[in-house]
Protein backbone atom coordinates (compact mmCIF):
# COMPACT_ATOMS: atom_id res chain seq x y z
CA UNK A 1 0.00 0.00 0.00
CA UNK A 2 2.84 2.39 0.85
CA UNK A 3 4.61 1.62 -2.41
CA UNK A 4 1.49 2.50 -4.39
CA UNK A 5 1.21 5.86 -2.57
CA UNK A 6 4.83 6.64 -3.38
CA UNK A 7 4.32 5.94 -7.08
CA UNK A 8 1.19 8.16 -7.24
CA UNK A 9 2.93 11.06 -5.52
CA UNK A 10 5.91 10.83 -7.89
CA UNK A 11 3.67 10.67 -10.91
CA UNK A 12 1.70 13.72 -9.77
CA UNK A 13 4.91 15.71 -9.30
CA UNK A 14 6.10 14.87 -12.78
CA UNK A 15 2.79 15.97 -14.31
CA UNK A 16 2.93 19.28 -12.49
CA UNK A 17 6.47 19.90 -13.71
CA UNK A 18 5.46 19.36 -17.30
CA UNK A 19 2.59 21.88 -17.24
CA UNK A 20 3.63 25.17 -19.21
CA UNK A 21 1.49 27.55 -17.26
CA UNK A 22 3.50 27.18 -14.03
CA UNK A 23 6.53 29.24 -13.13
CA UNK A 24 9.94 27.67 -12.54
CA UNK A 25 9.82 28.58 -8.85
CA UNK A 26 6.49 26.96 -8.38
CA UNK A 27 7.68 23.87 -10.18
CA UNK A 28 10.75 23.61 -7.93
CA UNK A 29 8.59 23.90 -4.82
CA UNK A 30 6.33 21.17 -6.02
CA UNK A 31 9.28 18.92 -6.79
CA UNK A 32 10.75 19.55 -3.34
CA UNK A 33 7.40 18.78 -1.75
CA UNK A 34 7.11 15.59 -3.77
CA UNK A 35 10.63 14.50 -2.77
CA UNK A 36 9.91 15.21 0.90
CA UNK A 37 6.72 13.19 0.70
CA UNK A 38 8.56 10.36 -1.03
CA UNK A 39 11.21 10.30 1.69
CA UNK A 40 8.53 10.24 4.40
CA UNK A 41 6.76 7.36 2.68
CA UNK A 42 10.11 5.51 2.37
CA UNK A 43 10.74 5.97 6.09
CA UNK A 44 7.29 4.54 6.82
CA UNK A 45 8.04 1.58 4.55
CA UNK A 46 11.38 0.99 6.34
CA UNK A 47 9.72 1.17 9.74
CA UNK A 48 7.03 -1.25 8.64
CA UNK A 49 9.58 -3.71 7.29
CA UNK A 50 11.68 -3.44 10.47
CA UNK A 51 8.60 -4.10 12.59
CA UNK A 52 7.71 -7.13 10.49
CA UNK A 53 11.24 -8.55 10.74
CA UNK A 54 11.34 -7.98 14.49
CA UNK A 55 7.99 -9.72 14.92
CA UNK A 56 9.19 -12.73 12.93
CA UNK A 57 12.40 -12.98 14.95
CA UNK A 58 10.44 -12.80 18.21
CA UNK A 59 8.05 -15.51 17.09
CA UNK A 60 10.97 -17.71 16.04
CA UNK A 61 12.76 -17.25 19.36
CA UNK A 62 9.61 -18.19 21.30
CA UNK A 63 9.01 -21.30 19.19
CA UNK A 64 12.61 -22.58 19.63
CA UNK A 65 13.12 -24.20 23.07
CA UNK A 66 16.15 -23.12 25.06
CA UNK A 67 18.82 -25.51 26.26
CA UNK A 68 17.45 -25.41 29.78
CA UNK A 69 13.93 -26.29 28.55
CA UNK A 70 15.32 -29.22 26.57
CA UNK A 71 17.25 -30.46 29.59
CA UNK A 72 14.13 -30.31 31.77
CA UNK A 73 12.05 -32.11 29.14
CA UNK A 74 14.73 -34.77 28.71
CA UNK A 75 15.04 -35.28 32.42
CA UNK A 76 11.30 -35.69 32.76
CA UNK A 77 11.22 -38.22 29.93
CA UNK A 78 14.13 -40.24 31.33
CA UNK A 79 12.75 -40.48 34.87
CA UNK A 80 11.05 -43.89 35.27
CA UNK A 81 7.67 -44.05 36.94
CA UNK A 82 7.91 -46.05 40.19
CA UNK A 83 5.68 -49.08 40.38
CA UNK A 84 4.57 -51.04 43.44
CA UNK A 85 5.90 -54.58 43.70
CA UNK A 86 3.71 -56.72 45.96
CA UNK A 87 5.56 -58.65 48.64
CA UNK A 88 4.30 -62.20 48.78
CA UNK A 89 5.28 -64.53 51.57
CA UNK A 90 5.93 -68.06 50.34
CA UNK A 91 3.36 -70.46 51.69
CA UNK A 92 4.99 -73.11 53.84
CA UNK A 93 4.58 -76.66 52.61
CA UNK A 94 4.21 -78.99 55.53
CA UNK A 95 5.64 -82.45 55.05
CA UNK A 96 4.89 -85.09 57.61
CA UNK A 97 6.39 -88.55 57.62
CA UNK A 98 4.50 -91.05 59.73
CA UNK A 99 6.97 -93.31 61.51
CA UNK A 100 5.32 -96.46 62.83
CA UNK A 101 6.20 -97.53 66.38
CA UNK A 102 8.65 -100.35 66.82
CA UNK A 103 6.06 -102.71 68.31
CA UNK A 104 2.39 -102.43 67.37
CA UNK A 105 -0.41 -104.66 66.13
CA UNK A 106 -4.12 -104.99 65.36
CA UNK A 107 -6.48 -107.87 66.22
CA UNK A 108 -9.58 -108.55 64.12
CA UNK A 109 -12.45 -110.84 65.06
CA UNK A 110 -12.91 -113.59 62.48
CA UNK A 111 -15.37 -115.69 64.48
CA UNK A 112 -17.68 -115.53 66.22
CA UNK A 113 -18.98 -112.08 65.35
CA UNK A 114 -19.63 -109.74 68.24
CA UNK A 115 -23.03 -110.21 69.91
CA UNK A 116 -23.42 -113.71 68.48
CA UNK A 117 -26.05 -115.73 70.37
CA UNK A 118 -25.34 -119.09 72.03
CA UNK A 119 -27.26 -121.45 74.25
CA UNK A 120 -25.98 -122.13 77.73
CA UNK A 121 -22.83 -124.29 77.67
CA UNK A 122 -22.50 -124.32 73.85
CA UNK A 123 -19.03 -125.00 72.49
CA UNK A 124 -17.63 -122.57 69.95
CA UNK A 125 -14.31 -121.54 68.43
CA UNK A 126 -12.69 -118.14 68.82
CA UNK A 127 -10.54 -117.02 65.91
CA UNK A 128 -8.60 -113.76 65.89
CA UNK A 129 -6.28 -112.43 63.16
CA UNK A 130 -3.26 -110.62 64.60
CA UNK A 131 -1.24 -108.31 62.29
CA UNK A 132 2.16 -106.83 63.09
CA UNK A 133 1.82 -103.09 62.28
CA UNK A 134 5.10 -102.06 63.89
CA UNK A 135 8.55 -101.62 62.38
CA UNK A 136 10.25 -104.51 64.21
CA UNK A 137 9.98 -108.26 63.71
CA UNK A 138 8.40 -110.18 66.58
CA UNK A 139 10.23 -113.14 67.99
CA UNK A 140 8.58 -116.54 67.90
CA UNK A 141 6.44 -117.23 70.97
CA UNK A 142 4.80 -113.88 71.77
CA UNK A 143 1.92 -114.51 74.23
CA UNK A 144 -1.73 -113.46 73.87
CA UNK A 145 -3.43 -113.67 77.24
CA UNK A 146 -6.86 -113.06 78.76
CA UNK A 147 -7.08 -109.92 80.91
CA UNK A 148 -10.80 -109.77 81.77
CA UNK A 149 -14.16 -111.46 81.24
CA UNK A 150 -15.73 -114.88 81.98
CA UNK A 151 -13.70 -118.05 81.96
CA UNK A 152 -15.01 -119.40 78.64
CA UNK A 153 -11.75 -120.99 77.55
CA UNK A 154 -9.67 -123.68 79.14
CA UNK A 155 -6.42 -121.72 78.54
CA UNK A 156 -5.80 -118.18 79.64
CA UNK A 157 -2.63 -117.72 77.59
CA UNK A 158 -1.85 -118.70 73.98
CA UNK A 159 1.44 -118.37 72.07
CA UNK A 160 1.96 -117.05 68.55
CA UNK A 161 4.13 -119.80 67.13
CA UNK A 162 5.73 -117.64 64.45
CA UNK A 163 8.17 -114.76 64.14
CA UNK A 164 5.98 -112.03 62.65
CA UNK A 165 7.66 -109.56 60.30
CA UNK A 166 6.18 -106.05 59.88
CA UNK A 167 2.93 -106.39 57.91
CA UNK A 168 2.54 -110.13 58.47
CA UNK A 169 -0.53 -111.70 60.13
CA UNK A 170 -1.21 -114.76 62.25
CA UNK A 171 -4.57 -116.46 62.87
CA UNK A 172 -4.98 -117.43 66.51
CA UNK A 173 -7.66 -120.06 67.36
CA UNK A 174 -8.98 -120.89 70.85
CA UNK A 175 -11.61 -123.42 71.96
CA UNK A 176 -14.36 -121.96 74.17
CA UNK A 177 -17.71 -122.76 75.85
CA UNK A 178 -20.59 -120.39 76.51
CA UNK A 179 -21.36 -119.65 80.18
CA UNK A 180 -24.14 -121.62 81.84
CA UNK A 181 -26.07 -118.56 82.87
CA UNK A 182 -28.01 -116.32 80.42
CA UNK A 183 -26.66 -112.86 79.78
CA UNK A 184 -24.26 -110.79 77.73
CA UNK A 185 -20.58 -111.48 78.25
CA UNK A 186 -17.53 -109.51 77.15
CA UNK A 187 -14.00 -110.89 77.26
CA UNK A 188 -10.73 -109.06 76.60
CA UNK A 189 -7.35 -110.42 75.57
CA UNK A 190 -4.04 -108.66 74.89
CA UNK A 191 -0.81 -109.37 73.03
CA UNK A 192 2.18 -109.24 75.36
CA UNK A 193 3.36 -105.77 76.09
CA UNK A 194 0.51 -105.03 75.95
CA UNK A 195 0.75 -103.78 72.41
CA UNK A 196 -2.78 -104.48 71.14
CA UNK A 197 -6.12 -105.82 72.40
CA UNK A 198 -8.85 -108.24 71.31
CA UNK A 199 -12.48 -107.99 72.44
CA UNK A 200 -15.38 -110.38 72.05
CA UNK A 201 -19.01 -110.01 73.11
CA UNK A 202 -21.50 -112.92 73.14
CA UNK A 203 -25.11 -113.35 74.22
CA UNK A 204 -26.20 -116.48 76.14
CA UNK A 205 -29.89 -117.49 76.23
Amino acid sequence: MLKKSLILITFAALLAACMPSQQPADIQDQVNTAIAGTMQVQRQIDQSVEGTVAALELAKSEATPTNSDSAVALQAADTPTPTETPFVLPSPTAKFTVVPPKYACTIMNIKPRNNSTFSRGDAFDIKWRITNTGSATWVDGVDVKMISGPATTGAKRVEINKALKPGESYDLEIDANAPTEPGTYVMAWAADGPICYAYLSIVVK
